[in-house]
């Protein structure tokens, strides 16, 4: 019988919460973290996300207004990528 191994948590899924948290606790570190992603579309993403707390079929409509014209599918990718950006970026401000 194969054994399986549990994973090593990367702390990605903690990020998402830890983003949500900064919103509620302190609006500004949070605009200011996503003033530093390059990509606008995934700073709408994470405002969106966070910023506003919206779901994602209100995510979708309201990106729509923003002219991001994406499947919910395709959000999600996008969404990957800028926690991915969002969590470097808190790294690198917590180890200067």
């Amino acid at each position: 019988m194969k054994k399986i191994k549990a994973r090593k948590s990367t702390g990605r899924s903690a990020l998402p919460q830890r983003l949500s948290k900064l919103a509620q606790t302190d609006a500004g570190a949070l605009l200011e973290l996503m003033d530093r992603l390059p990509d606008e579309r995934l700073r709408t993403l994470l405002l969106l996300r966070h910023g506003f707390g919206l779901s994602w079929p209100a995510i979708r409509i309201a990106g729509e207004r923003r002219g991001l014209y994406y499947s919910e599918r395709h959000l999600y990718r996008l969404y990957a990528q800028a926690l991915a950006q969002a969590g470097a970026l808190m790294e690198a401000a917590h180890e200067a």
